[in-house]
């Protein structure tokens, strides 16, 4: 953070709208970068940096033990995969070997000590998402088929690592993600689903058996396959399958005993008015991982604020951590520590370590990196209130409200600031709770900011995110009038 600003004078009255601020353009854009997806292995943390000054080229980088960084992708390689487009899970860090997406022609690409060495050489096809299956010596992966020219035909494959072939493993639904396996690579689950849901209304969970050839048999649905959307799906230590589900109205952890697709052998491991998933936009979104066979670490938000928890697995005890981080965007962990891509109102979003291996510490953290090391100058950060409020057809919206801040002006007594309404992208995201500069360079000027979280939004249940169907320009510009 940057020195406050004479802070012995007082302030200067003048108009609304009409302050002079050191949050400028020039600061909003300086050492910037995007930050995404970050994973451990083998005790070291990985994550994607894109780079506005490499011409937006997106970088893994390794965070080594002796606290310096590694960049694992040199140039002109680009870890970034374009399946539906927004892309995602582009790299694979599993077992100290490294595999990636390469940008400009969509194939995989292994990196190691010596230099990049290309994996597949598929004309017309994307990769993403990828599951490292070492008892079968492959690459388990979502791919999308572009060469029949017309729309693209998605699937699971499997890649074989000692040639690059690529082998059908699941097919015939419109969409595919999160592949993962049990321990002994016997299981394989999966996501699906069909237009015209989105993976936000309607994700069924599949599980399938696994032979001795790595054939996937056997498939069953084991979720609802109806009003249902499953995020996240992944295996435990004791190889129980565990999913997010909004089958309750919020996200939440269930559990299934990975054998039977008798859907009464699911059971909710937590049942809060939260949600402990989000709409999956990208591939790879995490907010759960084991720890040890009976606890997890996870991240919920609830009333617009994201949180980081313990989960006992057995007793299903969940323990928020004293935290100030409000805005989580993905997770990962191992035994004695975890990862967290957060930010909060007065703090960039930064990948952070959580050090887990005494949990009544759990909540020491580190600072890795940051997307923009400038920060906001001391004095000129505005830290917003979580406002709800009565909408069209007796509905509440919800909204971050922020009001303006400055070190050296204040308004008039009798004057209220100008009200600037910021809608979020969507329709499904929400107005996070971490420093955005770009909202500060208003504040800092004299200006309110209302980041509304209008009906559609996530967070708030999956009745207040399917308020928006079939009513697109209409509720959510009702919200942002009211």
């Amino acid at each position: 953070m940057r020195s406050s600003p004479g802070s012995s004078t007082a302030k200067k009255t003048a108009p609304y709208g009409s302050w002079s601020s050191p949050v400028d353009t020039d600061l909003i854009v300086s050492d910037s970068v995007r930050l995404a997806q970050p994973c451990i292995d083998n005790g070291l943390i990985y994550w994607s940096e894109t780079r506005p000054t490499e011409k937006g080229r997106t970088v893994l980088v390794r965070h080594n033990a002796d606290g310096s960084t590694t960049d694992l992708t040199p140039a002109p390689y680009s870890a970034r995969s374009r399946v539906h487009e927004y892309g995602g899970g582009a790299a694979l860090v599993c077992k100290n070997r490294i595999w990636f997406v390469n940008d400009s022609d969509q194939d995989i690409y292994e990196a190691t000590d010596t230099g990049v060495t290309r994996l597949t050489n598929s004309d017309n096809m994307r990769f993403a998402n990828m599951v490292f299956d070492e008892q079968h010596n492959r690459l388990i992966a979502v791919c999308e088929d572009h060469t029949a020219g017309s729309d693209p035909v998605n699937s699971l494959v499997a890649i074989d690592l000692s040639c690059g072939k690529v082998d059908l493993l699941a097919d015939g639904a419109d969409f595919y993600s999160n592949p993962c396996m049990n321990s002994d690579a016997s299981q394989i689950a999966w996501l699906q689903w069909n237009h015209p849901n989105l993976p936000w209304d309607c994700t069924e969970l599949w599980l399938a058996d696994v032979d001795a050839h790595g054939t996937a048999i056997n498939a069953r649905l084991v979720s609802q396959g109806h009003d249902e959307s499953v995020f996240q799906p992944s295996f435990g230590p004791d190889d129980r399958l565990y999913f997010v589900s909004d089958r309750n109205n919020w996200w939440n952890l269930y559990r299934h005993d990975g054998q039977n697709d008798d859907n009464d052998t699911v059971e909710a491991v937590t049942q809060e008015n939260a949600e402990f998933g989000m709409p999956q936009w990208v591939f790879s979104m995490s907010t759960y991982a084991f720890i040890s066979t009976n606890n997890a670490v996870c991240t919920y938000t609830k009333d617009g604020r994201w949180h980081v928890a313990m989960l006992d697995l057995n007793s299903k005890t969940l323990t928020t951590l004293d935290l100030p981080w409000t805005g989580v965007d993905h997770l990962a962990a191992d035994a004695s520590q975890a990862v967290i891509l957060a930010g909060s109102p007065d703090r960039m979003l930064s990948i952070i370590r959580l050090d887990l291996s005494d949990l009544s510490n759990a909540g020491d953290s580190e600072i890795l990196c940051v997307c923009n090391p400038a920060g906001a100058p001391d004095g000129y950060v505005s830290i917003p209130q979580s406002i709800t409020y009565p909408s069209g057809g007796g509905s509440l919206a919800h909204g971050m409200f922020y009001p303006p801040v400055s070190a050296t002006f204040c308004g008039p007594e009798c004057e209220a600031p100008p009200l600037l309404v910021f809608c979020h992208g969507g329709p499904t995201a929400s107005a996070p709770q971490c420093l955005k500069l770009t909202t500060q360079f208003w504040t800092s000027r004299g200006f309110a900011v209302l980041d509304v979280n209008y009906r559609g939004s996530t967070g708030f249940g999956r009745g207040y995110r399917r308020e928006l169907s079939g009513h697109w320009g209409i509720a959510d510009v009702e919200d942002f009038i009211s």
